[in-house]
């Protein structure tokens, strides 16, 4: 993923998510989590997807049990 302000870049892999003991949508999809939780459901957090196959991304809430990667990110 490149920014479309500075340029910078950043590689974020398809490593799938991890549903109970098994990965799937390995090298198709990347599933990250964000640091906002639902506030009227904590249970879920917002996630991001990005597909292989498609330039955007997509947010959506999603199971805080779910195997998601987490990206952190330094100032």
């Amino acid at each position: 993923m490149k920014s479309k302000i500075n340029g910078n870049s950043i590689f974020l892999p398809a490593g799938g998510v991890c549903s109970g003991d098994k990965w799937n949508w390995f090298g198709t999809y990347c599933f990250y989590w964000s640091s906002s939780l639902r506030t009227n459901q904590p249970r879920y957090s917002l996630s991001v997807e990005i597909t292989k196959n498609l330039p955007s991304s997509i947010a959506d809430d999603s199971p805080r049990y779910w195997g998601f990667y987490v990206r952190p990110v330094h100032e």
